[in-house]
């Protein structure tokens, strides 16, 4: 008999996810990037790059499987504008120190943007041209930051930039590949195999297609942030590729995903955030 293999369902990766920001901001508010902490801080900021592509991959995973789409992207929009109005008071009081740091960009803004995207696509009905609304504003406050500096940016510009929506949509031109490409596969076998028509032989070939678009992503992002001025550098940016090993051990099933734990695992990103940066200030 053979031995199961081991997996992931989409509950333990979204734990995995809020752990892995955890150690990131951790890191970002509580370890110094010098002297004998230099390498902690290196390792621990790392890790946190992981992060980011599992929101990414399960903002298309929501897109497609949610029953009420249009609900779906009225909880991200207001949690988005839920953030951007905090943010905009808090720019604007003694708090303000929050808004030294990069953590301080809206993480929604990027999720929101990318689900609105997918569903543009995923629903092909090209009259909606609304949903592509919060795609063109992003597109035109990121080109406005490259040349006009300010603590605008905090507010308007979202998290991750333009390489967060690519990524998201890496995973959604994934997704719409994996029935070519399992067709191809079936057709291309020589031998009849009911196991190529599961849904779990689909979830890997999502899973393969997934990885290699977050491969090709990051290897030319970084290529043109090096070679480029208007592309910003993240040299950690790169170790968002080792989530492609998590991926690989995603099964496709939901998991237990109470309603609680649906808005812990949206809201935790924000209130860990602030949380961390609130006992930053009061102990410094």
């Amino acid at each position: 008999m053979n031995k199961p293999r081991f997996s992931l369902n989409s509950s333990h990766l979204k734990i995995l996810a809020m752990i892995i920001i955890l150690i990131d901001h951790l890191g970002l508010f509580f370890v110094s990037p010098y002297g004998n902490t230099e390498s902690l801080y290196f390792i621990m900021r790392g890790i946190g790059r992981l992060g980011f592509p599992l929101y990414a991959f399960f903002i298309v995973e929501g897109v497609i499987y949610t029953r009420n789409i249009k609900s779906y992207l009225l909880k991200l929009l207001g949690l988005t504008l839920l953030i951007t109005g905090v943010q905009a008071i808090l720019l604007y009081t003694p708090l303000n120190q929050l808004y030294t740091l990069d953590a301080a960009f809206n993480i929604f803004l990027t999720l929101f943007t990318g689900a609105a995207t997918v569903a543009y696509f995923h629903l092909k009905k090209y009259r909606h041209v609304y949903l592509l609304i919060p795609l063109v504003l992003m597109m035109t406050t990121n080109v406005l930051a490259i040349f006009i500096k300010g603590d605008w940016q905090m507010v308007f510009v979202n998290e991750y930039g333009i390489y967060g929506i690519i990524t998201i949509l890496g995973f959604y031109l994934a997704r719409r590949l994996t029935p070519t490409v399992q067709a191809n596969l079936i057709s291309n076998n020589q031998v009849s195999r009911p196991s190529l028509t599961s849904a779990e032989y689909t979830q890997k070939i999502n899973n393969y297609l997934s990885c290699i678009s977050l491969l090709f992503i990051n290897l030319v992002w970084y290529i043109l942030s090096i070679t480029s001025e208007l592309v910003p550098f993240d040299g950690f940016q790169s170790y968002a590729l080792f989530t492609g090993i998590l991926l690989l051990m995603y099964n496709g099933k939901r998991g237990y995903q109470p309603i609680w734990f649906r808005w812990v695992y949206y809201l935790y990103y924000p209130l860990h955030l602030g949380l961390l940066a609130v006992i930053s200030i009061l102990i410094s």
